[in-house]
């Protein structure tokens, strides 16, 4: 099952993902949570980047592969939370950043409590990564529930806590749990701003940002796009089974990238 229009295609146009109007992060939870619950398998929940993941398809692409490669039964959400441009300042200086309106922490909580018998899987992209990493470090005891977690261009400067899937929740339902080391696997691209901590400000970096400003030109910013990794993250999540190549790497250089393919 997937929850939410955002896993079923890509949006036509950038999204701020908030809260639907007065609904709380605690009545959203219930209700990601209910649908959750009508499952037997692994949960997947996933936390697309900035603008509902537009430029990013990253978490369709992962969802997708997941429940393809998935041998039973498997739930799919997304995330709903504040992911604007403006939210990357507030975020980054923890400006109105409220535990109570984190809709990923009451989610993860609700899950331990109601479905500690079933894999709880984490995929985040960008701003989505960031807000995954804030999540499980501000509460050890969600990072430990966590069984495994894939991370797309997660900003240089957050870090992930070590504690990831040290609960071994649903380590029946999911190979190669008991071998885990920290549970996470990260994807990033050296010629993508986020990742490199802004430094690598080349033309190459800048010109999908300056194309997309452009009447007609579409957003082409092709390191940002980290769908050629779907069958590696889900083998990840799914299996255990980390990627037999680098997870950071030159995109221009990936094997399926084709130059002027960007996205538009």
């Amino acid at each position: 099952m997937v929850l939410d229009p955002d896993l079923a295609g890509r949006p036509e146009r950038p999204k701020r993902r908030g809260l639907p109007s007065g609904m709380s992060a605690s009545e959203a939870a219930d209700r990601i949570v209910a649908v959750l619950l009508q499952g037997t398998g692994p949960i997947l929940l996933t936390v697309p980047g900035t603008l509902g993941g537009l430029y990013q398809t990253s978490m369709l692409a992962t969802a997708r592969a997941v429940a393809r490669m998935a041998t039973g039964s498997v739930s799919i959400a997304a995330i709903p939370y504040p992911n604007g441009v403006f939210d990357i300042v507030t975020r980054y200086f923890r400006i109105g950043v409220a535990p109570e309106d984190n809709v990923l922490a009451h989610v993860l909580r609700k899950l331990r409590a109601a479905a500690p018998h079933r894999p709880v899987l984490l995929a985040g992209e960008s701003q989505g990564a960031w807000l995954i990493a804030d999540t499980l470090r501000e509460d050890p005891a969600l990072a430990a529930a966590v069984t495994r977690v894939v991370l797309f261009a997660k900003p240089g400067f957050v870090e992930m806590p070590d504690s990831i899937g040290t609960a071994r929740m649903g380590a029946g339902m999911l190979p190669g749990t008991s071998r885990d080391i920290d549970g996470v696997v990260s994807f990033a691209h050296t010629d993508d701003i986020v990742p490199s901590l802004f430094r690598h400000l080349g033309p190459h970096v800048l010109r999908g940002y300056v194309d997309s400003l452009m009447a007609g030109k579409g957003f082409a910013y092709t390191p940002h796009h980290y769908d050629w990794h779907d069958d590696e993250a889900a083998r990840w999540l799914l299996d255990g089974v980390p990627p037999d190549r680098s997870t950071i790497h030159d995109s221009r250089s990936h094997p399926t990238h084709r130059p002027g393919s960007g996205f538009s």
